[in-house]
């Protein structure tokens, strides 16, 4: 069983999926960060399953009080 909203899910100007999580932790461990990692690669194949289109890039954004940081990965089937 899977828990969890996808926080934004946008197509590019050139069809790509893409797949948004925000994160508001203050500490990220490695392991934390994997984990979220982990979890947005299920997202895209439980969107992929759903639409039949695949999601090419995953983001997560840490926001803080300061700034943003963004950090993206391409997603690979």
């Amino acid at each position: 069983m899977v828990e969890g909203i996808a926080d934004l899910v946008y197509r590019e100007d050139d069809g790509d999926l893409v797949i948004v999580d925000y994160k508001t932790d203050v500490g990220v461990t490695g392991e934390t960060l994997e984990a979220y990692w982990t979890q947005l690669s299920v997202y895209a194949d439980l969107l992929a399953r759903a639409t039949g289109e695949q999601v090419s890039v995953v983001n997560l954004v840490f926001a803080r009080p300061w700034a943003a940081h963004i950090m993206r990965r391409r997603n690979t089937p």
